[in-house]
């Protein structure tokens, strides 16, 4: 079982083992997170976009989100 701590410094955890790798990154825990928060429910990639990357284009903001999702399936 994989855990999503969110309080004090966001983490992944397994077995009170910390995870650490490519799908601990800030913006990886955040999608995590955004996805916990509705359960059952769908958010849009144009949202996710909007709360993850506000900053990029959307080009780019979706190709991280391809990026972030493929990781965190690995």
């Amino acid at each position: 079982m994989v855990y999503l701590r969110l309080l004090g410094s966001p983490s992944l955890e397994s077995d009170e083992v910390i995870l650490s790798g490519r799908a601990t990154q800030r913006h990886r825990i955040a999608l995590l997170a955004l996805l916990a928060l509705v359960p059952g429910q769908r958010l849009s990639r144009d949202k996710l976009l909007a709360y993850l990357w506000p900053e990029r284009n959307a080009d780019s903001a979706r190709n991280l989100l391809k990026v972030s999702t493929y990781v965190l399936r690995e």
